[in-house]
Formats: structure tokens, C-alpha cells, sequence
């Protein structure tokens, strides 16, 4: 299956909504408390080898932020990673070889980045509250 293929199929699995530009694919999940996760998908070369990538963005870099605590948190995920994107965007990404990817594990995957990314949110709304 592609990355646009697995995307749909959770999409229609989880009565999520899926569209679908071009190269990018993007899948919107229900989370708790009426909130919601959108996550884009699309197929890049890694060092010869052809990897799915998804990812989030979660927020934008602020000064006095601590970044490194973030980082440490992505190292209890299974699949998810936060990263820094164009300087200042804080963004949760997986890559994944598709090959033997079952529609269930991919499904986890979305799910893990979902959850992961809604908790990210919380942390950093609670933190602008502050």
C-alpha cells in the first residue's frame, strides 16, 4: 500500500476526514474533548531508500521556552519524534518503511502521534498560561 492508500484506509476505519494534494496526504483525527490532530503524510528519499514520512506541527519555538524537555519526552514514544522545522517550528514526525506495514500498526502509529502531539499542545498552552 502507499502512504496515500493507508492514510484513507484509517481514515475510513476511524470516520476521520482525508485529503489528498498532490504528493501530500492528510488525515484530521477526533481526539478527546471535541479536539483533533492533522496529520500530513508523504513519501521521501532518505539515503537511497524510499521512507513514509509523517508529521504534526505542534507550535512555534518562543524564547525562554525549554526545548530540551520536549526532546525528552519524545524518547518514551514508540514511532514519534519532535522536531524543529524552519528555524522555529516545533513539529512531532515519523518515518516509516511501508513495506510490510499492516494497516493496524500504521493505524498505532497515527494514533501514538496524535496523542502525543495533543499532549505537547496541552503542555505548552498550560505554559503560556503561566
Amino acid at each position: 500500500m502507499t502512504i496515500h492508500s493507508l492514510l484513507r484506509q484509517v481514515a475510513l476505519h476511524t470516520s476521520s476526514e482525508f485529503q489528498r494534494n498532490g504528493a501530500v496526504s492528510c488525515i484530521t483525527l477526533a481526539l478527546d474533548q471535541d479536539r483533533h490532530q492533522k496529520i500530513f503524510g508523504k513519501m521521501e528519499q532518505y539515503e537511497g531508500e524510499e521512507l513514509a514520512v509523517l508529521h504534526t506541527e505542534i507550535g512555534t519555538f518562543r524564547k525562554g521556552m525549554d526545548l530540551i524537555s520536549l526532546f525528552r519526552l519524545s524518547g518514551d514514544m514508540r514511532y514519534s519524534k519532535i522536531v524543529t522545522l524552519d528555524g522555529d517550528r516545533i513539529t512531532i514526525m515519523a518515518l516509516l518503511e511501508l513495506e510490510a506495514m499492516s494497516l493496524a500498526r500504521f493505524a498505532r502509529v497515527l494514533q501514538e502521534m496524535a496523542a502525543f502531539a495533543d499532549e505537547i499542545e496541552r503542555l505548552l498552552s498550560e505554559e503560556d498560561s503561566n
